[in-house]
C-alpha cells in the first residue's frame, strides 16, 4: 500500500494523520487500536479528523506539573492535537510514563524522523520528559541533546527553553560541571541578562547547583558563600516580578542558609533561614496555581531545618511538629489540586510523613513514630533523585529509631541496610548528600506561559 496524500494536505499535520493511516505494518489493527483509546474518528476526504482529543488525556498534566522537565508548554502544547491520533502518544498522553510508554514514544519519534519538523519534535519533548519523570536523567539529556539539533536558533523561545531543560536534567544526573556550564551560557544570553526574572530563575538554578556541588559533609562553610550570592540575587531579581518565581528562590536561598547552620550546629529557629523560609511562604500564597506545592515545599524544609538543628526547648518542636502536619495535609490532596502528578505526590508526602515521624521521635513517642514511619515507607518505590533522597533518610531515620529498642536490633541492621542500598543507587555525586537538598525547587520554565 502506498501512501499519496491528498493534494490539500499541505502541512505536516495532515501528513501524518495520512501517514499513520498508510503504515499498517507499523500502526497494526490501528482502526481497533484507536477505537479501543476513545478517539472518534471521521474520515473526510480521505483524512482523518479526530475529536476533542485533548479533553480525553487524565495525565497529561503529569508533563505539566511541577517536577517535570518544563519542555511541554512551548514544544508539545502547539502539536498535541496533531501527534495525539498516534496511538503510542495517544497511551503516553494517558497514562503515567512507563518503560511501556517510553518504548512507544519512541517507536513514533522514529517514524516521524523521516519528517523532521514540529511534531518529530513534540514526541522527542514527551519521550525526554517521560525519561526525567521516570529518574532516566541520561536518556532524558540523550533525547534533549537531539531536540536541540532539530530546533532553529532563531526560534529563541524554545530553543533556550531545551537548553534549561538540559541544565536540570544534567543537574539531576550528578554532571553539575556540564550543569553549571550550561546555565552559564544562557546567563551570557543578551534576551536572558536584559530580563529580571529570565535572569533570576537561571540564576536560582545555577546557585542551586553551586551549592549541591560544592558542599559534603567535610566542606567548609566558605564553600557555600558563592551559590549563597547567586541564590540572594535571583531572589533580589524575582520579587517584584513574580510571586511564584520569587518564593522559588527564596526557598532554594532558605536551603542554602540551613545548609550552612546545620553544618555550623548553629540554633535555627530565628535565623535567616527560616526569615528566608517564611519570605518564600509570603511569596507563596500570592503564586496562583501553584501556591499549595510551594507551600508544603516549605513547611517540610523548615520542620527538617528545625529537627536537624539544635533543640533548644520543647517549642522549637513544636514549631517543626506544626510545620511537618502543615505539610503533609498539603499533600494529602490530590494531585491535580496541588499541581503534582502521583509519583511526585507520593515523594512529598513520604517526606512530610517522615518528618512528622521525627517529630514524634523526638519526643520519645516511639509507637506512634513507627507507624508514622511505616506509612512513609511502605508500599512505596521513588524513582526519581529527590524521592529516593527522602526515601533514603526515612529509613535511616527509622534505622535509628528500631536501634533505641530493646530486641530491634536486627529491624535495625535492616533498616539500615535499605538505606545503604538506596545511597549507593544515587548518582556518584548525589551520595550522602544531605536530604533537605529534596526540598529544592527547580524552576519548571525559564518562560511563563504569557511570554
Amino acid at each position: 500500500m502506498t501512501c499519496t496524500p491528498h493534494k490539500s494536505f499541505y502541512g505536516i499535520k495532515n501528513w501524518v494523520a495520512s501517514y499513520q493511516l498508510c503504515r499498517p505494518l507499523l500502526y497494526k489493527s490501528s482502526k481497533s487500536v484507536t477505537k479501543n483509546l476513545g478517539f472518534p474518528c471521521q474520515l473526510q476526504r480521505g483524512r482523518p479528523r479526530w475529536l476533542n482529543t485533548t479533553n480525553n488525556y487524565p495525565f497529561m498534566n503529569s508533563f505539566q506539573s511541577n517536577g517535570s522537565l518544563g519542555v511541554f508548554e512551548r514544544l508539545v502544547k502547539p502539536s498535541v492535537d496533531s501527534i495525539a491520533p498516534l496511538p503510542e502518544v495517544a497511551v503516553a498522553l494517558k497514562n503515567h510514563p512507563t518503560g511501556l510508554t517510553v518504548e512507544g514514544l519512541r517507536r513514533a519519534a522514529e517514524i516521524l524522523e523521516t519528517m523532521p519538523g514540529p511534531l518529530h519534535t513534540a514526541v522527542l519533548s514527551l519521550l525526554a520528559d517521560s525519561f526525567y519523570l521516570l529518574g532516566m536523567y541520561d536518556e532524558a539529556i540523550t533525547i534533549l541533546q537531539q531536540i536541540l539539533t532539530s530546533i532553529n536558533k532563531n526560534h529563541a523561545i524554545e530553543y533556550m527553553q531545551v537548553e534549561f531543560a538540559m541544565a536540570k536534567a544534567l543537574f539531576l544526573s550528578g554532571n553539575f560541571e556540564s550543569a553549571l556550564h550550561t546555565v552559564t551560557a544562557l546567563l551570557d544570553q543578551q534576551e536572558v541578562k536584559s530580563s529580571p526574572i529570565l535572569s533570576g530563575k537561571v540564576m536560582n538554578v545555577k546557585g542551586a547547583i553551586m551549592l549541591v556541588n560544592a558542599l559534603n559533609a567535610k566542606t567548609s562553610l566558605d564553600e557555600t558563600n558563592e551559590s549563597i550570592h547567586f541564590l540572594q540575587r535571583s531572589a533580589n531579581n524575582l520579587e517584584q516580578e513574580s510571586p511564584e518565581a520569587a518564593s522559588e528562590a527564596f526557598n532554594n536561598l532558605g536551603i542554602a542558609l540551613a545548609i550552612s547552620e546545620l553544618h555550623g550546629c548553629q540554633s535555627n529557629h530565628d535565623t535567616k533561614a527560616i526569615s528566608s523560609f517564611q519570605i518564600a511562604l509570603q511569596k507563596a500564597k500570592l503564586a496562583e496555581g501553584n501556591e499549595k506545592f510551594l507551600m508544603g515545599c516549605i513547611y517540610s524544609n523548615m520542620a527538617q531545618l528545625l529537627l536537624y538543628g539544635e533543640m533548644e526547648d520543647s517549642s522549637v518542636l513544636k514549631l517543626a511538629s506544626e510545620y511537618s502536619r502543615e505539610a503533609m495535609l498539603i499533600f494529602e490532596q490530590n494531585g491535580n489540586d496541588i499541581n503534582l502528578n502521583e509519583s511526585e505526590r507520593q515523594n512529598c508526602l513520604s517526606r512530610a510523613l517522615s518528618l512528622v515521624a521525627l517529630c514524634y521521635t523526638r519526643a520519645e513517642s516511639a509507637v506512634m513514630a513507627e507507624g508514622l514511619y511505616q506509612a512513609a515507607i511502605d508500599n512505596y518505590e521513588p524513582i526519581n533523585l529527590f524521592g529516593k533522597l527522602c526515601h533514603r533518610d526515612a529509613l535511616q531515620n527509622y534505622s535509628d529509631l528500631c536501634e533505641k529498642w530493646d530486641k530491634r536490633e536486627a529491624d535495625a541492621c535492616r533498616l539500615q541496610q535499605s538505606s545503604d542500598e538506596i545511597n549507593a543507587s544515587l548518582p556518584q555525586k548525589w551520595r550522602d548528600k544531605h536530604g533537605i537538598f529534596s526540598g529544592l525547587v527547580i524552576p519548571r520554565e525559564i518562560y511563563y506561559k504569557s511570554t
